[in-house]
């Protein structure tokens, strides 16, 4: 989340259920490890974006980041 400039606690605070589902999600991924990879090298490439190809968060993730920017 914090990779998307979102805040785990506020989110956490006004979204408990969704929170929950996206770390259900995640535990669960078959791409975790590559997802660890994406994450951290995200200041090293410009472009960064392939997560949304794979990752099941995406839309909720996508979606909480644009709510958070209104």
């Amino acid at each position: 989340m914090e990779a998307l400039s979102l805040n785990p606690d506020e989110v956490a605070h006004m979204e408990p259920l969704t929170v929950r589902e996206l770390q259900h999600r995640c535990v669960r991924c078959e791409k975790y490890g590559q997802c660890a990879l994406d994450i951290a090298d995200k200041f090293a490439d410009p472009a960064w974006q392939s997560w949304r190809d794979y990752c099941p968060n995406a839309a909720t993730l996508s979606m909480l980041s644009t709510f958070q920017s209104c």
